[in-house]
């Protein structure tokens, strides 16, 4: 389950890419101020994507290079807003899914799958 809304580095506002990030990409290049961090297990919203920073980052020459998992799963473009606060995904159920009805409208406990929804 996701629980960490804010950045536990010190780079805790919304930032833009500094350039291309391609297709397979592991790492982000972000506009940053010289200094600031970015934590390894704190989360990254880019394009209606999600993704997890995997080694500790600290900000150079105002650039900060943060490695990241999963690899992009579509090239984003320069200027792109990264979202550090509260970042979120765009998801679709993987199969479709029918609710079951018990007694009286009740709706029993169901399990579901989602992917990301990549557009």
């Amino acid at each position: 389950m996701f629980h960490r809304l804010t950045p536990r580095g010190t780079q805790v506002s919304d930032s833009t890419l500094s350039s291309v990030a391609a297709q397979g990409a592991t790492s982000l290049s972000i506009n940053s101020l010289t200094g600031r961090t970015l934590l390894a297990g704190d989360y990254i919203g880019l394009s209606d994507l999600l993704f997890r920073v995997t080694d500790n980052a600290t900000a150079s020459a105002n650039i900060l290079t943060v490695s990241v998992f999963p690899p992009l799963r579509k090239a984003v473009a320069s200027g792109a807003t990264m979202r550090l606060q509260s970042p979120v995904v765009k998801m679709k159920l993987k199969a479709p899914v029918s609710p079951v009805w018990g007694r009286a409208g009740v709706l029993q406990p169901m399990e579901i799958e989602l992917v990301e929804h990549i557009t």
